[in-house]
């Protein structure tokens, strides 16, 4: 068993609240019993019992120091929109110009109800990248009119490309589509895939090249160990002891278990053992 082989504590220790894995479920974990278990010394056994008393007492002090912290002449269009809004959407159309002649799906300039813009939203509709790529809709977006621009737009009956500004003739435009917002997002999402496939297996890649590294590091077995050690000790004789793993939750609750002297937790003390014992060894943890 993976018990804490310094023999009974006779003095009684704080209960370090921890979820113990079953023996069968250890095997091929860094609680697998293929090593010796970290031993302690006499003394470090009274060091312990003078910080994890479970009857107040002077608590004893750390022996060593834990470690710091990580640590122009044309007549002016009337402005349906906000001045700065619209002039906004006008620098920023520019970048559309393929689309910006007053044609639909035909390329008639002249058929009945021609309005600018009307064949970028048509390409939108059909998700057509000839002319459109993941940069060009993610700029698209950021152009599309919020309800209340396109409420502005209701009521208007002249002609279009006569007497709107460019950005009223984008919004007029985009009236006349029906859930284009919609479209759009799919559209984008669609071009923008590719590109997050390869972040997400970058990053999974990351996780699993971290995840090894975890597991075969000697010296987060050796910490871990350790910890099971003392918990062992501090949990003689009850339920919780004689544990052969304990779940990565339970690690968070060491910071939570302190001393008599209220501040000097489990896992200050196992990182102050672990230095003591290992000073020429240096863990380094990345977070």
């Amino acid at each position: 068993g993976n018990g804490n082989g310094n023999g009974g504590s006779k003095q009684q220790l704080i209960t370090v609240h921890w979820d113990a894995l079953d023996s069968d479920k250890v095997e091929n974990t860094v609680w697998a019993a293929n090593s010796v278990d970290p031993q302690l010394a006499d003394a470090e056994l009274e060091n312990l019992a003078s910080i994890f008393s479970a009857k107040p007492s002077n608590a004893g002090k750390l022996r060593a120091s834990a470690p710091a912290g990580l640590a122009g002449g044309k007549a002016k269009k009337p402005m349906l929109l906000d001045g700065k809004r619209a002039n906004n959407m006008a620098i920023a159309l520019a970048q559309f110009k393929a689309f910006a002649d007053a044609t639909g799906a035909t390329g008639a300039a002249k058929e009945p109800g021609a309005f600018r813009y009307r064949s970028l939203c048509e390409a939108v509709l059909r998700q057509d990248g000839r002319d459109l790529n993941a940069d060009k809709l993610d700029a698209l977006k950021e152009l599309m009119p919020t309800v209340a621009e396109l409420r502005k737009l209701e009521g208007f009956r002249g002609d279009p490309v006569k007497d709107l500004g460019t950005a009223e003739q984008f919004v007029f435009a985009v009236r006349r589509f029906p859930r284009l917002d919609r479209r759009l997002a799919a559209f984008s999402f669609r071009l923008h895939l590719p590109t997050l496939l390869e972040s997400i297996r970058g990053r999974c890649d990351v996780v699993r090249r971290a995840s090894e590294e975890l597991c075969g590091s000697a010296g987060l077995a050796l910490v871990l160990r350790q910890m099971l050690t003392i918990g062992n000790i501090m949990n003689e004789g009850s339920r919780k002891g004689q544990a052969s793993g304990i779940t990565l939750d339970s690690l968070i609750k060491l910071t939570h278990t302190k001393g008599a002297d209220k501040k000097t937790t489990v896992l200050d003390y196992v990182v102050t053992l672990c230095l003591d014992k290992v000073r020429r060894l240096l863990i380094l943890f990345i977070f």
